[in-house]
């Protein structure tokens, strides 16, 4: 199988799970917490434009910080870079709306 197949299949199946588990959440998080918590400066509608861009980036960097080493092997590094990635972007959401 050539590598760019392989490369897109890797890409697809974890943006998949990641949209997957990230539907679940917000179904949740949206009307229980977002919601009570935001109020008023929560947006109206969901921006496909926005959210497309995230989830692009987000994936390319599971990908090449998590998804890479475990396919080699590291399974090590996969799990902290893995952690450290989501400890960071939720950081940044969180501390930024302080």
């Amino acid at each position: 199988m050539p590598l760019f197949a392989i490369t897109a299949a890797i890409q697809f199946g974890t943006g998949l799970a990641f949209g997957v588990l990230d539907a679940l959440w917000l179904r949740w998080a949206g009307p229980n917490f977002y919601r009570p918590q935001l109020g008023d400066i929560l947006a109206d509608s969901f921006r496909m434009g926005p959210a497309l861009v995230f989830y692009l980036a987000y994936v390319a960097g599971v990908v090449w910080f998590a998804v890479r080493p475990a396919m080699a092997g590291d399974i090590g590094t996969a799990a902290l870079n893995g952690a450290l990635l989501g400890a960071l972007c939720y950081a940044t959401y969180d501390l930024t709306s302080q």
